[in-house]
């Protein structure tokens, strides 16, 4: 993982390629592609999360229908 100290240095390099102040390195390349590879497992996790939530929502909803049903 990355430590967050390294990110604002890693932000400035990444704006510099950006605005085309800088060409990227083969290690800057690298570095990219390795942020992206960690911000989609984070993504990817996120979305397991939701889906599981929205489960377990739908789960209570559908116990709480099931009593109104029951007390009028």
């Amino acid at each position: 993982m990355i430590k967050s100290k390294d990110i604002k240095a890693i932000k400035e390099s990444l704006k510099a390629i950006e605005t085309g102040q800088n060409e990227p390195t083969r290690a800057d390349q690298q570095l990219m592609a390795k942020i992206l590879c960690q911000t989609l497992d984070l993504l990817e996790q996120q979305d397991k999360k939701i889906l599981l939530m929205n489960k377990t929502l739908g789960k209570i909803a559908g116990k709480v229908m099931a009593n109104q049903r029951r007390w009028p």
